[in-house]
C-alpha cells in the first residue's frame, strides 16, 4: 500500500476521524481560545446562567445583581460585560418585587449552568461553561449523526462547524452553536424517518428561537402522515416532550409577564406586516452585506455542486426530504421577514439569523462527500481543497476578531459600484453600513462610496422649496436638488413606499466640481470642504477630515488661468496610530498618477506634505487616497484619550509662487473656503 493510499484511507469518513475532529475542536475552544468576547445578548445569557448556578432560579433579583457585579469586576479584563443598570432598562420585564426577566429565554443558560461549579472549584473561569456546553452539543450532534445515518453525515456536520461563519461563535456565550447542533440533529432524524426525535430537537431549539416550534409541528405532521409505522410508547413520550417544551416557553412568560412571548414587549418581532415580503424574507440568504451566500463562498459552491449531482443522478434524493427541507427553509424565511432589526449586532458581517440555514448546507455537503469520496484520489483532492478553504475561513472568521456589523463587505462594495441596479437591499442594512453607525440620524440621502447607489427616505426628504438642501452623505458631488427631485418623482408614483433607491445617478445628477481659489482649502470644522469631497470621508474635527474605508477622494476644479502656475499644490495630512496597532499604508494619486506610497507606524507630531505637481493639474482634478487597513467612521477612537486612529486630511494649499498667481485669478485671499 502506497503512502498516498494510507493517507486517503485515514481521510475516509469514519467514527475515528470524526471523534478526532471533535477533540481538535475542544482543544481549539478551551486551550487556544478560552472564553470569548462578550457579543450581542451575551450579558443576558451570563446573568441568567449565574442566577441558575448560584440561586437555582430563572429570573434575577437583587442578590443576582450583586453576584453579576462581582463576576464582572473579577473578569472584566477578559471580557467587557454590559453594566447591570443597562441590562435592566425595560420596565415591562420587572415585576413589583424587583425581579427581572429577559427577552431571551433562560433554557440555554440553564444548559450551561451544570459546568459552573466544577470550573469554579478547579479555580478556572466559570465563563468557560459556555465553551463546554458547545463542545457537548457538538459531540451530541456527532453521536446522533452516526447513530441515525452514517459517518459521512457526521463528517459533513463537523466540516460545517469549522469551515463556515459558525466558527466565529464557537467560544461566544450566544445561541448560534446551540441552534445549529440541534437543527442538524433534527435533519438527521428526519432523514432516518425518526420524525418525533426530530420534532423534539427542534422544540429544544425553539425555546430560544420560537420559529423552530413551527418546524417541530411540521415534523409532528410528517410523523402523523407516516402510516407505515405504528405509534409506540417512546413516540408518545417524544410528542408530549414537544408540547411540554412549547408550554415551558409560553406558560413561563404568561405566568411572569402576562404574555406568551417576550417579543410582544420589546418589539423583537413585528407581526403587522404584509404576509409576503420577498426582500425581507430572503435578505439573510442573498443580501451582499449580511447574507450567507455573500459571506460564505462555500454556500454557492455547495448549492451548485449538489444541484449538479442531483441532476446527474449521483445522489439518491428522497422527494419527501426535499419537500421537508424546502418547507422548513420557507418557514424560517417568513419568520425572518418579521424581524425588527435586519442589521443586528453580535456578529461579524454575516447575520446571526443566516446561520439558521447552515444545517441545510450540511445536508448538501453530505451529498458531495458521499458522491466524491469513493476513491483514494478523490479523497485526497477533497482533503487539500477543504484544507485550503479551511485556512481562508479560519482567517476570515477567526474567533478572536472583534465584532463588526458596520463595515460593507467586499461583495456589496463591488456590486453597488458596478451593478447598482441588480439588487436594492433592505434600507436599514444599506444605511447602517454606509453611515458606519447604528443610528441613521436625520440624513435625508445616503450614498454608497462609489456614488452609484443612493437611498432616500420619504420621512427625511426635505420639503419642496426648501432653501438649502444638505449634501448627499458620501456623495456631495451629486446635485442635491436634482437628487431630491428625482426621489420625489419616484416616490410620487408609489405613495405606499417609504424609501426609494436611485441607481447609477452618474453624470445626470452630478454638479460641476467646486473651483479651488484663494490661498487654499481647510478640511476642518467651519470650512466649505464638503463641496470638494467625493466618496470615502466621515468624521470631521476642528483640524481635519477623517477617511472612511479604503478609498477616499477629493475632487476640485481650477480656473483656466491658474493652470499655468509652475509649482502646483500642497496637500497636508496626518495619521494617528495607537500602540499595538499595525502600520497604516497610504497611497496617494492625482488624476491617475501615483504620487506617494508610505507606511505610518506611529503618531507623527507634524502633518505630512504631499506635493501635487503643476503639470498634472487639470480643470477637473481627482486626488485619491487609498489606505490599508480600513478605517471606520464612528469607530476610530482606540486610545483612552479617544484620539482617532487613521488618516486625516487637513488642507490643500497653493505652493509657493503659484499662490500669488492664483490670488490674481481666483479672487480675494481666503484661508478657509
Amino acid at each position: 500500500m502506497t503512502l498516498s493510499s494510507r493517507v486517503a484511507r485515514w481521510l475516509e469518513p469514519s467514527v475515528r476521524l470524526n471523534w478526532i475532529l471533535v477533540a481538535l475542536i475542544a482543544v481549539l475552544s478551551l486551550v487556544v481560545l478560552g472564553k470569548g468576547q462578550r457579543i450581542g445578548d451575551g450579558s443576558e445569557y451570563t446573568i441568567m446562567w449565574l442566577s441558575w448556578a448560584e440561586q437555582l432560579q430563572p429570573y434575577t433579583d437583587g442578590d443576582t445583581k450583586e453576584i453579576y457585579q462581582q463576576y464582572v469586576a473579577h473578569y472584566a479584563h477578559v471580557t467587557p460585560y454590559v453594566p447591570i443598570d443597562q441590562l435592566q432598562t425595560n420596565a415591562n420585564f420587572i415585576n413589583s418585587a424587583g425581579e427581572v426577566d429577559y427577552a431571551h429565554f433562560w433554557f440555554y443558560s440553564l444548559c450551561a449552568a451544570p459546568f459552573y461549579w466544577p470550573l469554579k472549584v478547579l479555580g478556572l473561569d466559570p465563563g468557560l461553561s459556555f465553551n463546554l456546553l458547545h463542545i457537548t452539543l457538538i459531540g451530541l450532534a456527532v453521536y446522533l449523526c452516526h447513530r441515525l445515518l452514517n459517518a459521512a453525515f457526521a463528517t459533513a456536520f463537523l466540516l460545517t462547524v469549522t469551515l463556515s461563519p459558525l466558527l466565529w461563535f464557537i467560544d461566544k456565550a450566544h445561541t448560534e452553536v446551540f441552534t445549529v447542533c440541534l437543527v442538524t440533529g433534527a435533519l438527521a432524524g428526519h432523514q432516518a424517518r425518526r420524525h418525533l426525535l426530530s420534532a423534539l430537537l427542534l422544540a429544544v431549539a425553539g425555546t430560544q428561537n420560537p420559529p423552530f416550534f413551527i418546524l417541530a409541528l411540521l415534523s409532528l405532521g410528517w410523523r402523523a402522515a407516516d402510516r407505515e409505522r405504528a405509534w409506540r410508547r417512546a413516540d408518545v413520550i417524544a410528542a408530549l416532550g414537544v408540547v411540554g417544551l412549547f408550554g415551558l416557553h409560553t406558560l413561563y412568560y404568561y405566568w411572569r409577564l402576562g404574555v406568551i412571548t417576550p417579543q410582544v414587549l420589546d418589539a423583537g418581532a413585528v407581526m403587522n406586516r404584509p404576509v409576503l415580503l420577498v426582500k425581507e424574507s430572503l435578505c439573510f440568504l442573498i443580501d451582499p452585506d449580511v447574507g450567507l451566500l455573500a459571506n460564505w463562498p462555500a454556500a454557492s459552491l455547495l448549492l451548485v455542486a449538489s444541484a449538479w449531482l442531483a441532476i446527474r443522478g449521483h445522489i439518491p434524493l428522497r422527494w419527501s426530504s426535499v419537500a421537508y427541507a424546502g418547507l422548513s427553509a420557507a418557514i424560517l424565511a417568513w419568520a425572518h421577514s418579521r424581524s425588527s432589526m435586519f442589521n443586528h449586532g453580535g456578529t461579524i458581517s454575516v447575520s446571526r439569523y443566516a446561520l439558521w440555514y447552515l444545517p441545510f448546507w450540511c445536508w448538501m455537503l453530505w451529498w458531495v462527500l458521499v458522491a466524491w469520496s469513493g476513491t483514494a484520489r478523490a479523497r485526497l483532492v477533497l482533503f487539500f481543497g477543504i484544507g485550503g478553504f479551511g485556512i481562508v475561513n479560519g482567517v476570515t472568521y477567526d474567533p478572536q476578531r472583534p465584532e463588526d456589523v458596520l463595515t460593507p463587505t467586499r461583495v456589496s462594495r463591488w456590486l453597488y459600484a458596478h451593478l447598482p441596479g441588480l439588487y436594492d437591499p433592505v434600507p436599514e442594512i444599506f444605511a447602517m453600513r454606509r453611515l458606519r453607525t447604528d443610528h441613521a440620524g436625520a440624513q435625508w440621502a445616503i450614498g454608497d462610496p462609489a456614488c452609484q447607489k443612493v437611498l432616500i427616505s420619504r420621512q427625511t426628504l426635505p420639503a419642496l422649496g426648501s432653501e438649502r438642501l444638505p449634501p448627499v452623505f458620501n456623495c456631495p458631488l451629486l446635485d442635491s436638488a436634482r437628487v431630491a427631485a428625482a426621489a420625489r418623482e419616484r416616490l410620487g408614483r408609489s405613495l405606499d413606499r417609504s424609501f426609494v433607491y436611485l441607481n447609477a445617478p452618474g453624470l445626470e445628477l452630478a454638479q460641476p466640481p467646486a473651483v479651488l481659489s484663494g490661498a487654499g482649502l481647510s478640511f476642518g470644522d467651519g470650512g466649505q470642504s464638503a463641496r470638494f469631497t467625493a466618496a470615502g470621508w466621515g468624521h470631521r474635527d476642528p483640524n481635519c477630515l477623517w477617511s472612511v474605508g479604503r478609498r477616499s477622494e477629493v475632487v476640485f476644479g481650477l480656473a483656466q488661468p491658474a493652470l499655468a502656475r509652475p509649482r502646483g499644490l500642497i496637500a497636508r495630512w496626518r495619521a494617528e496610530r495607537s500602540p499595538g496597532e499595525p502600520g497604516l499604508r497610504i497611497r496617494a494619486s492625482l488624476n491617475g498618477v501615483s504620487l506617494q506610497n508610505r507606511v505610518v507606524r506611529h503618531a507623527e507630531p507634524a502633518p505630512s506634505e504631499l506635493h501635487l505637481p503643476g503639470h498634472l493639474l487639470r480643470s477637473e482634478n481627482h486626488l485619491v487616497f487609498e489606505t490599508m487597513p480600513e478605517t471606520l467612521a464612528g469607530q476610530l477612537g482606540s486610545g483612552e484619550d479617544s484620539t482617532p486612529s487613521g488618516f486625516c486630511l487637513e488642507s490643500i494649499q497653493v505652493d509657493g509662487e503659484g499662490a500669488d498667481r492664483m490670488h490674481r485669478t481666483g479672487g480675494p485671499r481666503s484661508p478657509t473656503l
